[in-house]
């Protein structure tokens, strides 16, 4: 008897808790996705004037990959070079995709991130 009360309470409680971290999570979110649209706006109309799409070229866009590409190679350089699970599985993924091109490359994330999606919408109620 006083096992099934604790135990409704405690699901009581994870629901009130769950209800209450809904607002300030949400919140956080929004801020987040204000603060990185510039950038993901910039980085994606940079891209399409190098594809030829667009005339004008984003600024913003043109500085991230001015200082993110260098940035990566070091990151990518001190993944390969460091005996960790991280360094490890960066090795296999730059020996299982050397021969894709970047058209490929790009093609393959794309399929993963709408499974991702389809799966997240499958599992929420």
């Amino acid at each position: 008897m006083l096992t099934k009360v604790v135990r409704k309470l405690s699901m009581m409680l994870e629901r009130y808790y769950d209800h209450r971290a809904g607002e300030p999570k949400d919140l956080i979110l929004s801020a987040l996705h204000d603060i990185a649209a510039p950038f993901i706006r910039g980085w994606a109309e940079h891209m399409a004037h190098l594809e030829g799409a667009l005339e004008k070229d984003n600024p913003l866009g043109d500085f991230l990959q001015r200082i993110g590409v260098p940035i990566t190679h070091a990151v990518g350089t001190l993944l390969l070079a460091l005996d960790t699970d991280a360094g490890f599985n960066f090795k296999l993924w730059k020996i299982r995709t050397q021969h894709l091109s970047n058209q490929e490359l790009l093609e393959i994330a794309i399929a993963k991130e709408k499974k991702i999606r389809t799966q997240r919408q499958a599992s929420t109620p």
